[in-house]
C-alpha cells in the first residue's frame, strides 16, 4: 500500500511530501518504507545541474581547439548535440517526471478519486 501525505514544517514556507509504502513479502514479513521529497531543495538541485552542464558546455566549447576536441570530449559535454551528457540528463528528468505521475495516479485511484486514469495517461 502506498500513502502520500503532504506536510507542512513548523515555519508555513517549508512543505515537503512524505511518501510511505508497507510491503509484503512471500514469508509474511512486513518492510516499511518512506522517503521525503522537499520541492524547494529539489529545484534547487535540479537548477544546479543544469547549471554544471551548461558551464561544462561553455568550457569546451572554448577550449574546442585544443587537444580536448581529439578527445571527443566537446561533443559529449555541448548542449545542443544529442547522444551526450545534457541529452542523458534531460531523459532522466523526463523519466523522474514520468515516475511522479504514475504515483500520482495509483495513490488517486486508491483513493477512488476522480480523473486517476487521466494522471496514469500523462505518466505514459
Amino acid at each position: 500500500m502506498l500513502t502520500v501525505k503532504r506536510r507542512t514544517a513548523p515555519s508555513a514556507t517549508n512543505v515537503y511530501y512524505v511518501w510511505s509504502s508497507v510491503v509484503t513479502d512471500r514469508e509474511g514479513s512486513v518492510h516499511r518504507n518512506s522517503w521525503t521529497l522537499n520541492p524547494k531543495r529539489f529545484c534547487i538541485w535540479l537548477g544546479v545541474g543544469a547549471a554544471i552542464l551548461l558551464a561544462l558546455s561553455l568550457a569546451a566549447k572554448v577550449a574546442d581547439h585544443s587537444t580536448i576536441n581529439d578527445l571527443g570530449i566537446t561533443r559529449f559535454l555541448h548542449v545542443g548535440a544529442e547522444g551526450n551528457l545534457p541529452t542523458t540528463y534531460s531523459g532522466a528528468l523526463l523519466a523522474f517526471a514520468s515516475v511522479l505521475l504514475f504515483m500520482i495516479g495509483f495513490v488517486k485511484s486508491a483513493g477512488s478519486a476522480p480523473f486517476s486514469k487521466h494522471w496514469l495517461g500523462l505518466g505514459v
